[in-house]
């Protein structure tokens, strides 16, 4: 991590596959399924293809246990054995399904200083889905909302300094990408 590096691409992913039911009966405690670990192996395969610039230092998380488990899926496609690169998890709560989009848009730009030029944020719909809007130009094709396990890669060709933005501004970043895996729903 570069401590001067700033922030050029924030990518938004939605977490796996999960169980209809957790064995608490609490939403919070919601498991992956087979198929959202798969989910998030994958986006973090298709990330290490596409292009060096696009893989994060830092994956931030809903504390949410489905979501958590996408984060650690993608950490560990992420930083496939033998590689040099190194994914750090940080949990925040401001990510979790009880908080609006203003909270997930503080989570991402209290990171702006931390050095950080690609960094994923994993949590839940609709809040994600209405964030990749309000970030987009206005003039952007809007995606929709993000099915579960995909990933909207947006880009800011002009990078978020620290030192100029305090927060990330609305409608100033590009769609480079949405990322999924396309299988059969089967498990």
């Amino acid at each position: 991590m570069n401590a001067h590096a700033p922030l050029s691409r924030l990518i938004i992913l939605r977490h796996g596959k999960a169980e209809k039911h957790s064995p608490s009966g609490t939403d919070v405690d919601r498991a992956l399924r087979p198929r959202g670990v798969r989910q998030a192996q994958h986006i973090g395969q298709m990330l290490i293809e596409r292009a060096p610039q696009w893989l994060p230092t830092l994956i931030v998380s809903s504390p949410l246990v489905r979501a958590r488990q996408t984060a650690e899926a993608l950490q560990a496609a992420l930083g496939t054995p033998g590689s040099k690169r190194c994914v750090s998890i940080e949990i925040d709560d401001r990510l979790s399904t009880r908080c609006s989009e203003r909270e997930h848009l503080q989570a991402a730009s209290s990171r702006l200083a931390g050095g950080h030029a690609t960094l994923v944020l994993v949590g839940h719909n609709p809040t994600l889905s209405s964030l990749v809007a309000d970030l987009l130009v206005r003039d952007a094709k809007q995606p929709g909302e993000l099915s579960t396990g995909q990933a909207a890669v947006l880009h800011w060709p002009a990078r978020l300094d620290a030192s100029r933005f305090s927060a990330i501004p609305p409608h100033s970043a590009r769609l480079e990408a949405l990322l999924r895996l396309e299988e059969p729903d089967d498990d």
